[in-house]
């Protein structure tokens, strides 16, 4: 959904307001570098199965990729953390913006391996 600024997104599963974050695109006209390749520094995809948890899947990618790109060392994160812990809608749904939020107020997120 845009706003009236024609460069302007908002979430469409989400009230406008003024707390909502509003992504612009970039203004930079440079292309990417055609070696830069993340494959490297990613965990492999996986299947979320019957669960609407995308957000989770997402969101512990997101941040297992910015982990390895920093540290030169892959993890892996508990989506299932996410889904049972965080304040969205479980298997029917979530918003990243309030996933980060709970990551953020606790203090971070379990591994895999510790929360499966």
């Amino acid at each position: 959904n845009r706003t009236d600024d024609s460069d302007t997104f908002v979430d469409p599963g989400q009230p406008v307001t003024r707390k909502n974050k509003i992504t612009r695109r970039p203004t930079s006209t440079a292309t990417a570098n055609s070696m830069l390749d993340y494959r490297p520094y990613m965990n492999p995809i996986e299947n979320q199965g019957q669960c609407g948890s995308c957000y989770a899947f997402a969101v512990t990618a997101a941040i297992e990729g910015t982990y390895a790109i920093k540290t030169g060392a892959r993890i892996k994160l508990s989506q299932q953390q996410l889904v049972d812990c965080s304040p969205n809608n479980g298997c029917s749904g979530g918003y990243f913006d309030a996933t980060f939020q709970y990551i953020k107020q606790s203090g971070g997120l379990a591994s895999e391996k510790s929360y499966p």
